[in-house]
């Protein structure tokens, strides 16, 4: 009767000792997926043709470990023109153009934006996923005609617009730019991307050439100093002159923080 007992008693031991074992183990596994969804999620722009994150029609993308940016030079035909709300996860900035290739009005957005502005709700046609930690797409904007302080303020840019982004891969630091298509002796200004105090230590400077292929005349525009970072082209005989150009990304001392992860 006693080993009976005994029996008992170590086969209850046992199983309570794997019933906690069990409790113990399954919140960690369920929580280690949550936080594989969650890292997804925060790199994540999702697009909708609805508002409110709604519609027929959705496509997302990713800002991938190892970019720099995300270049989406076409949204693809279902969603070109139709986009009317966009969800953006929190690590990451996105740039909205009207037009294929980064062409045509911008605008940036920071945070998610359930109904977009009428005069922006079914217009772009490309974009630029960006992370938040460096503060803007990385590369060279240029503008055929003035713009004002509240558009750039804003982040309001004008039809008439073009961006030159850097590659995506982080270890191409030099974009070539032999041609600059329709924008070839139009461009007016030049903008490239700040270094603030919240943004990595990392930017831009242009090298902007007189004729195609890197020929001619040329002048650099540095882009590391905040207080540099919008030329007016007059200021420097170069307006209207502009067939070719060339990026580079600029490290600061302390060199390029990669984003958390």
């Amino acid at each position: 009767m006693g080993k009976a007992i005994s029996s008992i008693v170590v086969i209850s031991l046992m199983f309570l000792l794997t019933a906690c074992f069990t409790l113990e183990q399954e919140p960690y596994s369920e929580s280690a997926e949550q936080e594989e969804q969650f890292r997804d999620e925060r790199y994540e722009v999702r697009l909708y043709d609805s508002w409110e994150f709604s519609g027929h029609r959705q496509g997302s993308w990713y800002l991938e470990p190892g970019m720099r940016q995300k270049l989406v030079n076409f949204v693809g035909w279902s969603l070109n023109d139709r986009i009317s709300s966009i969800r953006i996860g929190y690590m990451v900035g996105v740039a909205m153009f009207y037009d294929r290739d980064f062409r045509g009005a911008a605008r940036i957005y920071y945070g998610s934006q359930g109904r977009l502005d009428f005069n922006v709700n079914d217009q772009f046609s490309s974009m630029i996923i960006f992370d938040r930690y460096v503060g803007e797409p990385l590369g060279v904007w240029l503008g055929a005609t003035t713009l004002s302080e509240t558009a750039l303020e804003n982040w309001e840019l004008p039809g008439d617009t073009w961006f030159f982004p850097l590659s995506e891969e982080e270890e191409e630091t030099v974009g070539e730019y032999r041609g600059v298509g329709d924008a070839n002796d139009r461009i007016h200004w030049v903008m490239v991307p700040p270094v603030g105090d919240t943004r990595a230590d990392v930017a831009v400077e242009v090298t902007l050439y007189e004729h195609d292929q890197f020929r001619g005349y040329s002048i650099t525009l540095p882009g590391f100093r905040r207080s540099d970072y919008y030329f007016d082209l007059r200021d420097f005989q170069f307006e209207g002159k502009l067939s070719s150009l060339v990026i580079r990304e600029v490290r600061g001392r302390g060199g390029f923080r990669a984003r958390p992860r």
